[in-house]
């Protein structure tokens, strides 16, 4: 009895040590990744709660430079970076510099790419949309357009490059609709809700969720150990929807 007690116990306790290991990483996972249209007023740009933990100086966000006396301590602004100029902490000792960090430099706008073919919306505007199309399977040659105008075509990571992304606004007072794939939901104002986004924000690699329809998401880093996530957009076969776990 008292052995079946104790091998009992002692799964028990494993058991609390592994959920308590999970509930580290879930924690972990949260605080650590960021949907890269939230980024530049997240955890990475804008740091203003900056606390220091050691004696140094560091970058509060990429643009400015602070110290700190010890662990606790108040930072103090030594450096606030000049136009053109963005914290760099890359070096032996952060400054400020025109060769931006790989973390500052991912906060920029990440211009929009196809995962697919198909129609899908802009992920930061409600009344702008984006036709994705093979234009190389024609003889064109493959570039992101924004209103037949060529833009960055320089993404961290693009999952399919063979698709070329053209971009359209909706008429005046009417914004995007995933379900329908037309702009016919009104928009007074021709002004899209603040802080509000076509589709969820992601908040770790690899999650999958549906939107609207038979869309869906897959939420991928920027680029490798990033924290910044992008989330491609798919869409399942006609007559299909996103029913989770990684299937329509």
């Amino acid at each position: 009895m008292d052995y079946k007690r104790k091998v009992l116990n002692g799964t028990g306790i494993k058991m609390i040590q592994s959920f308590v290991l999970l509930l580290l990483c879930v924690l972990y996972v949260d605080s650590y990744f960021v949907d890269y249209r939230v980024a530049g007023r997240a955890r990475l740009q804008k740091r203003q709660n900056f606390q220091c933990t050691t004696r140094g100086t560091f970058c509060r966000d990429c643009d400015a430079v602070v110290s700190c006396n010890n662990n606790g301590s108040t930072p103090e602004v030594v450096m606030v970076c000049p136009s053109g100029t963005k914290c760099n902490d890359e070096g032996a000792s952060p400054t400020c510099s025109t060769t931006t960090s790989r973390k500052c430099s991912e906060l920029n706008s990440i211009p929009f790419r196809c995962a697919m073919e198909g129609i899908f919306a802009d992920p930061i505007k409600c009344n702008r949309y984006y036709y994705c199309v093979d234009v190389a399977a024609c003889g064109g040659s493959n570039t992101t357009q924004d209103n037949n105008t060529t833009t960055d075509n320089n993404a961290p990571f693009d999952p399919s490059s063979k698709f070329t992304a053209i971009g359209k606004d909706c008429p005046t007072n009417f914004s995007y609709n995933i379900a329908t794939r037309y702009c016919d939901i009104p928009l007074p104002g021709n002004v899209c809700p603040k802080n509000q986004y076509p589709f969820k924000l992601c908040s770790a690699p690899g999650e999958m969720f549906g939107t609207q329809g038979r869309s869906y998401v897959r939420c991928i880093q920027a680029s490798s150990n990033s924290p910044v996530l992008y989330g491609y957009q798919y869409d399942c076969t006609i007559a299909k929807a996103f029913a989770g776990v990684h299937r329509c």
